[in-house]
């Protein structure tokens, strides 16, 4: 379903998709008995933020989404991938509320160690996962601290 999400009326920077994918993700059937979790690569405000964007053309208000998410126990994992402080505290904001965490990153490399450890997190085998991975040395320290983040 989200990857066929195309570009809304956000302009040309597409800054639509992110209600887009909030959207999508409250339309997808979820399993009830396992863990909840939406992944989203973020690195600018969605459109209707006040006093940042103007509202989305597609009618889709961000809070919205997030609220429905909220409320059918879908965690937000926000992965920030910026350098603006304004909207890494917005992203921080909406993941706290969905009992989620919001994860900076400026490697790209890290990405899929990133998903891993969120899978890890959710099944309750993060730490042991990580203290595996850095004793094997397919992670650095450094990297680590960035996943310990997720507790």
């Amino acid at each position: 379903l989200i990857v066929k999400i195309e570009k809304g009326g956000g302009g040309n920077d597409a800054k639509c998709c992110i209600e887009e994918c909030l959207q999508a993700a409250n339309r997808l059937v979820w399993n009830p008995q396992g863990a909840k979790v939406l992944v989203a690569i973020v690195d600018t405000y969605p459109n209707g933020v006040q006093g940042k964007s103007r509202k989305c053309q597609n009618s889709i208000h961000w809070s919205d989404e997030v609220e429905l998410l909220e409320n059918n126990g879908i965690k937000i994992y926000s992965i920030f991938a910026g350098n603006d402080d304004g909207v890494r505290d917005f992203y921080q904001k909406i993941s706290d509320r969905t009992d989620g965490r919001l994860i900076p990153i400026s490697d790209i490399h890290l990405m899929a160690e990133i998903l891993v450890a969120i899978a890890m997190k959710e099944a309750g085998n993060l730490e042991k996962y990580l203290e595996t991975q850095e004793q094997t040395g397919k992670i650095t320290q450094k990297q680590k601290q960035t996943l310990l983040l997720l507790k």
